[in-house]
């Protein structure tokens, strides 16, 4: 009798060893498959680049109908057609037209050894439409938007775009904004998003390349 109760517990502490080295090898597994993910990605502000792609966090970025070509983007809708360059490419968050208004972003993504210290991994143009709910004037809504942070702003150009210059509300740093007035209803804006040095040019190029055309 005790002999076989010996067994028993023999038996019982075999079975509990079994179960946690398999929950020990589960738990390697799952933390050695994250590692390999996350060796995968490259941070970028609250954004992750993965294949030379910026996805913002719980945005929904996909292929827009829009972009007719890697370096054409097309909005029949609204009148609006944006070039850019090689090394570019053009992502549409879909989840912002919920929001009333339309984001497009332009990317450039930087080697790793070039990143900010920030974290920030490409250079990023940011393109949209903002509605004109309360029915005011570009410039009073940019009065409201910016609260007093426009250092400088210029006449309209050639294609009507109003260039601003602000104190960026993040770090305070300067930032160049273009803005149009679209039919009343709308405001068209343009903007540096995460610029180096190196691509202010391509993006004062983009905004030359503009073309608004009556949908």
């Amino acid at each position: 009798m005790f002999v076989k109760k010996n067994k028993k517990i023999v038996v019982l502490m075999l079975i509990m060893v079994s179960i946690v080295m398999l929950f020990l090898f589960v738990c390697f597994k799952s933390e050695k498959s994250l590692s390999v993910k996350q060796e995968n990605k490259i941070p970028y502000n609250n954004k992750v680049v993965t294949e030379n792609k910026i996805v913002p966090e719980q945005r929904s970025v996909e292929p827009d109908k829009n972009i007719v070509s890697p370096n054409l983007y097309e909005n029949k809708e609204l009148g609006i057609r944006i070039k850019i360059m090689e090394g570019w490419s053009i992502e549409v968050d879909t989840s912002s037209r919920k929001n009333d208004h339309l984001n497009v972003y332009l990317i450039k993504p930087k080697q790793q050894e070039n990143c900010a210290e920030s974290g920030y991994c490409a250079d990023v143009i940011f393109v949209g439409i903002n509605e004109n709910k309360e029915n005011k004037t570009l410039q009073e809504y940019l009065n409201d938007k910016h609260d007093n942070r426009i250092i400088s702003q210029e006449s309209p150009t050639t294609n009507g775009l109003h260039r601003l210059v602000v104190n960026n509300l993040f770090d305070g740093a300067h930032q160049t904004e273009y803005w149009k007035d679209l039919n009343g209803d709308k405001f068209f804006f343009i903007e540096e998003g995460y610029l180096s040095d190196s691509q202010k040019d391509d993006f004062e190029k983009i905004v030359n390349d503009l073309e608004f055309f009556i949908p």
